[in-house]
Order: structure tokens, then sequence, then C-alpha cells
């Protein structure tokens, strides 16, 4: 299916208004939960940054480094497929 001839010629004058007026609701509400998952994700990285036992699971366990490492690498080689 070829995405880029959408046209809104065949539709009416009100059903093309109702498109084209839910595109900023949806944008709107796609950049809310956008925000919501950056304010989590900061406020996740401030607990494990102050948590002295959670920096030293992370960076005093030789295995989990490596699982990071790995976990990393596994997934740049994802992208490039």
């Amino acid at each position: 299916m070829n995405y880029n001839d959408f046209e809104l010629k065949n539709l009416s004058v009100d059903e093309q208004l109702s498109m084209s007026s839910a595109f900023p609701v949806l944008m709107r509400k796609v950049y809310v939960w956008m925000t919501l998952a950056m304010v989590i994700t900061g406020f996740t990285a401030y607990g494990v940054a102050t948590s002295p036992g959670v920096l030293q699971l992370i960076f005093g366990n030789t295995l989990l480094g490596y699982d990071y490492c790995r976990a990393c690498i596994g997934h740049r080689c994802q992208r490039c497929h």
C-alpha cells in the first residue's frame, strides 16, 4: 500500500475539516504522554543516582556490567539490520 498518495479529494468538506482539526489534538496528547514519560525517567534517574546501594549494584557487580555491555551491543546490532 502506498501511503504517499493519500489525498483528501474524495472526502467532503466536513470530513476534511474533521480530520484536519483532529491532528493537533492527537499531537497534543502524544506530547503530553512523552512529557509524562520523561518526568518518570528523570525521577527514576535521580533515585538511582542518589542511592548508594543501587550504584554499588550497578558498578560493583562485574556480571551485571557485562550484561549491560552485551545489551548495548545487541541493541546496536539490531539497528544495523
